[in-house]
């Protein structure tokens, strides 16, 4: 795929600088920029290595369409085949776990490396694996450069990567003359078409906006002590809200008050619900509402709940649910009647597309559609509309409606006449859409809830029955066409399918960005696009594209005016602790190298992290359900019996993060792990229990135990839990021993702590001095790095 002459311009501004970061604006091709960036490094140098993080799978997919790039993220990759990829240099990706352990465990050379390229580091905390990756390597080569790229300028905040230590911020929004120029004229011709909506769908963005503003008005109010002057609807709306209580309180998540994390949540149900409202008909809110108030009175007795919107609200919400049970359902004299009219949106892209087809003789139809939960659903209704039968969609989703609740909820279900005529409806609709099969969501899904996806079952039964009926999207055809339906996700792909009509169902800043390009592309290329159209409506998505474009300017103007920090210097002689390597994809590793240890890889057989020859710490994770899978399954109580057979002191670090409640018990399906915690530890005396907050308290904790304690020795940790046979099968991932001597190794060594006590002089005696240089130095010097102060 062809890039613009604006993202080579880029690369030669992101050459100049050894370290920095690039903000470009948001959908103006961060891919495109590095794809040429890259290029022109190893077009140069074709042995240097640049290692890519922080990339997403779709996103290296489309990177390597750009340009060559080696993908090692996959744990499937063995260490030994990483090793030979890094020597052979080029543009390699790797996670930042695998990363980490692959530094510590010598197998990248930094005097190799040429550069780091972190992608998207707008979504970096200040303690990260990419963070770690960069001190490691710089503290053993401070020539090499690091590029920090994003297209999220109003997200990035120079305090929390100022461990990257880069010394230029370069940003380059939509309005530069180099992007401006180049942008100015696209090929094909472009139609925007706003929606007006309808009264009622009007009404409910209305009440769900003033919802919004209750929120936001109530954390203001509830934490008056706090200047929160900052969150307001914007904020609220680009959900950047968190970022700034964050902030501005002094807090971690978890230690919010209760009324404002649940006025957070809140937040986040009312911006799906407008996302609900933009992109479904009125029968599918409807049901997803219902659905939605179904489970918050569920929920009546969590005191959390009972302290958000609404419980507190229970006049506008039940303004709500009329607004939009109105506007599908009509009463007349008792006669029941419904609205099934699909979306605006989605009517007027069936007309559209239906008229292309029947007025040009062939083409590629492009739809993008953000939403993937809605991909099935278009799909079908987009083949029933050029079958002539869009009512076949609606019709079965007043099926799945009346199946599952009784639309009226007021007194008028009560009214007998009313009730025998949804009855009738139903069997009616039953008979037309007989299925032989159902779906249930313990065999075919995950059981829906709100905060993923309360419609996904329905929308799964629906693709099955409706693809049963012959509404199939793979066996539909339209001679001498191809039409595609993409999401967001799959959007980096699009430019190779070379459609000659786009058509875009939300007004999204970082979309419309993206088809400029390609029609940019398409004007130098002379590629047959004909027409690209807009689909747009004054609701939220409108709100969000205004939004998004004030927030990118002002993103843009901090960054240009705000002071570089700086990074401070390294501390000397730190004191170490054994890690073990499956404990890299947490970052309490790079919390321990920040506090000024030397981290210590090792694949241990027990404990997590070793702190000196008699303590030893098992850590379990709340966030990631380690602990309570651990309790259950009796791995805990193995684990700790095999601490106690081996150390002196043992721990159980019981770990939090920063947006998780600090209680074991904060639900009820969890409050039984505490009795079966204090059971074990009951049954099994001697084990320190350690309550951390976050992976950065646990790292000071781990300090304070370690005062005037000596080092651990690495020979002794691996060798504990281990007999021989498991021990020596451990041989492969010491630096040095490799399938070439591995069987010298163990013809002459009877153990691992036989190996470690072997001089270098002895090891050269049956290998090569390189080898015999590394797994001396392996189990003597631990040459890991240290951090900055």
């Amino acid at each position: 795929m062809a890039t613009l002459r604006f993202h080579t311009i880029i690369s030669n501004d992101l050459q100049k600088y050894k370290n920095a970061l690039l903000c470009l604006g948001t959908g103006l091709g961060s891919l495109e920029v590095i794809s040429v960036f890259l290029r022109s490094n190893l077009d140069a140098d074709a042995k240097n290595l640049w290692i890519l993080l922080n990339f997403s799978q779709q996103e290296i997919s489309t990177l390597t369409s750009l340009f060559e790039v080696v993908d090692i993220g996959s744990e499937k990759i063995d260490s030994r085949s990483r090793e030979i990829t890094y020597k052979k240099g080029g543009a390699v990706h790797v996670t930042g776990r695998t990363a980490v352990t692959d530094i510590l465990e010598e197998k990248i050379d930094p005097n190799k490396v040429k550069g780091i390229v972190i992608h998207n580091v707008d979504k970096l905390g200040s303690a990260c694996n990419e963070m770690f990756i960069v001190n490691l390597l710089l503290e053993k080569n401070p020539e090499i450069s690091v590029k920090l790229v994003t297209e999220n300028p109003f997200w990035v905040n120079l305090n929390d990567i100022k461990e990257f230590g880069i010394s230029k911020v370069l940003c380059w929004p939509k309005s530069r003359y180099e992007i401006a120029e180049e942008l100015e004229n696209f090929a094909g011709n472009w139609q925007k078409i706003t929606l007006q909506p309808s009264g009622a769908a009007l009404k409910i963005h209305n009440l769900l906006i003033d919802m919004l503003q209750v929120c936001i008005n109530e954390i203001k109010r509830s934490n008056k002590n706090f200047d929160l002057q900052e969150i307001d609807l914007q904020s609220a709306v680009l959900k950047k809200h968190y970022q700034i209580l964050k902030s501005t309180m002094d807090f971690k998540l978890r230690n919010l008050p209760s009324k404002t994390k649940t006025l957070c949540d809140n937040i986040e149900q009312v911006r799906k619900m407008l996302k609900k409202l933009e992109h479904c008909d009125s029968l599918e809110f409807l049901e997803y509402l219902l659905r939605f108030m179904k489970f918050i009175r569920e929920q009546v007795s969590d005191y959390r709940a009972s302290e958000g919107i609404w419980h507190n609200m229970e006049n506008e919400t039940e303004e709500l649910i009329k607004v939009a049970r109105d506007r599908v359902i009509k009463i007349d004299e008792n006669n029941v009647n419904f609205n099934l009219s699909p979306s605006k949106k989605w009517e007027t892209l069936g007309k559209m597309v239906k008229n292309t087809i029947e007025t040009e003789e062939s083409g590629s139809i492009l739809i993008i559609n953000p939403y993937s939960v809605h991909q099935a659903y278009l799909k079908q209704y987009i083949v029933a509309y050029l079958k002539g039968t869009p009512e076949v969609i609606l019709e079965f989703k007043l099926k799945c409606l009346l199946e599952s609740f009784n639309p009226l909820l007021t007194y008028e279900s009560k009214n007998q006449l009313i009730q025998e005529q949804l009855s009738n409806m139903l069997n009616e609709l039953k008979s037309k859409y007989e299925v032989s099969f159902s779906l249930h969501p313990s065999e075919s899904f995950p059981t829906p809830v709100f905060n993923k996806e309360l419609d996904e079952s329905d929308l799964i039964l629906q693709e099955y029955v409706l693809d049963s009926f012959g509404y199939s999207w793979n066996d539909f055809q339209v001679p001498n066409w191809d039409i595609k339906i993409l999401n967001r996700h799959q959007i980096d792909n699009f430019m190779n399918i070379n459609p000659t009509h786009i058509f875009i169902c939300s007004y999204d800043l970082s979309l419309i960005r993206k088809i400029e390009i390609y029609a940019a592309i398409c004007r130098d290329l002379e590629f047959p696009l004909k027409n690209v159209v807009l689909f747009a409506a004054p609701l939220y998505e409108n709100l969000l594209y205004s939004f998004s474009q004030q927030a990118e300017i002002a993103g843009f103007k901090h960054l240009l005016t705000c002071e570089i920090p700086r990074v401070i210097s390294l501390r000397e002689n730190a004191a170490k602790i054994i890690v073990d390597k499956r404990e890299f994809s947490s970052i309490l590793p790079y919390e321990l190298y920040k506090q000024g240890i030397r981290v210590i890889p090792a694949q241990l057989q027990v404990g997590d992290y070793i702190l000196s020859p008699s303590i030893c710490v098992e850590r379990k994770s709340v966030t990631t359900d380690d602990i309570f899978q651990s309790l259950s399954s009796g791995r805990l109580h193995d684990q700790l019996i095999k601490m106690k057979s081996y150390y002196d002191r043992c721990v159980l670090l019981i770990e939090f993060r920063e947006d998780t409640e600090f209680s074991l018990s904060a639900t009820n399906s969890r409050s039984i792990a505490c009795l079966h915690l204090s059971q074990l530890l009951n049954k099994i005396p001697g084990i320190s229990l350690l309550w951390s907050t976050s992976p950065e308290q646990s790292a000071r904790f781990f300090l304070k135990i370690k005062q005037n304690q000596p080092d651990p020795i690495l020979s002794e940790a691996l060798h504990k839990g281990c007999s021989s046979s498991d021990a020596l099968s451990m041989l492969p991932s010491i630096p040095g021993i490799s399938s070439e001597n591995i069987h010298i190794i163990l013809q002459n060594f009877a153990s691992i702590s036989k190996i470690a006590q072997s001089s270098q002089s002895d090891l050269e005696k049956l290998i090569d001095p390189k080898s015999a240089g590394l797994i001396f130095s392996f189990f003597n010097s631990q040459t890991v790095s240290h951090r900055l102060n």
